[in-house]
């Protein structure tokens, strides 16, 4: 598997993701790991008609996201690997896969979330995380 970027976003799939990244990086493809869109139906649709035609998309449970990482279903593609809170990606590496390059999105201020940088904050739980 070419992963080419692993993105802690809690927006997942935007324009900077889409006009930036993807295109930056050519990639082929988009693995949302979020057990929670990945049980949504609504979710999943919406997250679906943001990507455009030419870049493939799964929307995984953590858990399966790791599966299908280790099967490597992904071999000949650039893979974007996209999770909403840092716990989620702790745990993707805790169940076995390896991160090359990771990034954390900006995540401005909302309630329980402590400025850490400019424009990036966590909560108590994803500190500990």
């Amino acid at each position: 598997m070419a992963v080419s970027l692993i993105r802690i976003d809690d927006r997942l799939i935007h324009g900077q993701v889409i006009q930036g990244w993807v295109k930056h990086l050519d990639i082929k493809r988009i693995v949302v790991c979020n057990d929670e869109a990945a049980s949504d139906e609504t979710r999943r649709a919406l997250l679906e008609m943001a990507v455009p035609a030419e870049v493939g998309i799964n929307i995984l449970s953590v858990t399966l996201a790791v599966q299908a990482s280790q099967e490597a279903r992904f071999t000949k593609e650039d893979v974007l690997f996209l999770f909403t809170v840092p716990q989620d990606c702790l745990r993707f590496l805790r169940l076995g896969d390896r991160l090359n390059r990771s990034m954390w999105a900006p995540c401005d201020s909302r309630p329980g979330k402590n400025m850490f940088w400019k424009r990036f904050t966590l909560n108590d739980e994803e500190v500990l995380a």
